[in-house]
């Protein structure tokens, strides 16, 4: 979108309870949101503002190093949390979009007295346990050991293409049948899902029905 003009950015900031700003200020801010091209990124200026609420305006001048690249960026290269009440220590390339699913990772390492892992490692891990919504999944890992267990050290070598999103995968990754002794051409991802999407269709039906009985019951 085009830079909003200092009425319209002020307008917005009155809506969710801000003081307005001043000129200085505005400028500050369309130069930090701002593309290239000169087009105003409002969805980056909204998700920081709890840090402009937090720093000021010294946040405009503000650069940060990530623990990952060892880079000094601008403060729009990181993420904010409103939970830690501050900057992720990665930046938006080196980081995890579940930030808390990585610290509780940790915290659950550390309870088990295992050293805590980098995020680098976290993402690797990641990349192959990962749930439908691309969450790290730490029962996949046991999952895949009961396929070695069962079918063999050759699911974790060969790979097969699951049927419906067409991604090639090791074979540990798709959905077994264990008292039969065999494994389906759909992952385990693509199973979820439509477990999901089977209980959202069950829980829709019911509701229907608990709404028909009632109102046969008001007629």
């Amino acid at each position: 979108m085009k830079p909003p003009s200092l009425e319209k950015l002020n307008s917005w900031r009155i809506k969710t309870g801000e003081k307005p700003i001043s000129n200085r200020v505005y400028s500050k801010i369309i130069l930090a949101f701002s593309y290239s091209g000169g087009k105003f990124n409002s969805t980056a200026y909204f998700r920081l503002q709890p840090a402009f609420r937090k720093y000021g305006e010294p946040l405009f001048s503000m650069k940060i190093k990530c623990e990952t690249c060892e880079e000094i960026l601008p403060f729009t290269s990181f993420r904010f949390a409103t939970k830690i009440g501050g900057f992720y220590e990665s930046c938006k390339e080196c980081g995890v979009s579940d930030y808390q699913g990585f610290r509780k990772f940790n915290i659950r390492r550390v309870e088990k007295g295992e050293k805590p892992l980098s995020i680098l490692k976290y993402k690797a891990l990641k990349a192959i346990y990962r749930t439908r919504f691309g969450n790290y999944n730490p029962h996949l890992k046991k999952a895949i050991k009961k396929m070695e267990t069962v079918f063999g050290s050759s699911v974790l070598l060969k790979k097969q293409e699951c049927r419906h999103c067409k991604e090639r995968k090791e074979m540990a990754l798709f959905t077994p049948d264990y008292s039969r002794k065999r494994i389906y051409q759909k992952c385990r991802v693509c199973t979820a899902k439509d477990q999901a999407m089977r209980r959202a269709k069950a829980r829709k039906r019911k509701k229907s029905k608990v709404l028909g009985s009632s109102l046969r019951k008001t007629g």
